[in-house]
């Protein structure tokens, strides 16, 4: 490859015949906190906060990508047991109730990876200051968003074949930077699920 000047510096690379496309450095915990209880008026209540670091250094560039996501989802549900329908004296079958929301934080980093050696490397071998805390980095917000989803699911069982659902799903996307729209979708949903055994 072509040589490359850094500061007082100059780099001579040589290709390999074999490299990869990408390096990523993934963090995930999911869920890094959370809790389930369940109530005596069997109303079952769920919270998790999620958390994720995604580092990203592409082999053909020097750029680094570092993306960043965050959020707290929540789960409310309740049951009614013998729930019986109009005009359907004999079915007492099980009335479900579920309510989910999230929101979920999204942000995105580039980082310069030749000028910030190019900074770092102004000095002879000497006087190079090694000291990570000390080093002024080019990032800059360059991207990210931020997530509001919700729903609402009313679920009847028939029998042990028969289940019906009804549910409704709001979603925001609100982004950080300019030139990008945010937008609201709302869905309707009815299902009906059939279960097919044999023995």
């Amino acid at each position: 490859m072509p040589d490359i000047s850094l500061g007082a510096y100059t780099i001579t690379n040589r290709r390999p015949e074999f490299e990869p496309n990408s390096i990523n450095i993934e963090k995930k915990f999911s869920p890094l906190l959370g809790f389930n209880v369940t109530w005596q008026s069997n109303l079952r209540t769920n919270m998790q906060y999620e958390y994720s670091k995604i580092t990203s250094l592409a082999l053909s560039n020097s750029t680094v990508i570092e993306r960043l996501s965050k959020g707290v989802k929540f789960t409310f549900s309740y049951t009614i047991r013998d729930f019986k329908l109009p005009f359907f004296p004999r079915l007492e079958n099980a009335l479900d109730f579920t309510l989910n929301g999230s929101y979920i934080e999204d942000v995105e980093k580039k980082y310069e990876l030749d000028s910030d050696l190019d900074l770092a490397l102004q000095e002879g071998p000497d006087q190079i200051n090694r000291d990570v805390r000390n080093a002024t980095f080019s990032g800059t917000i360059t991207g990210g968003q931020a997530r509001y989803n919700g729903s609402a699911i009313i679920g009847y069982q028939f029998s042990q074949t028969l289940q019906a659902n009804f549910e409704y799903n709001y979603s925001k996307l609100i982004p950080k930077t300019s030139g990008v729209y945010g937008r609201t979708d709302q869905d309707i949903r009815f299902n009906i699920v059939v279960s097919i055994r044999s023995d």
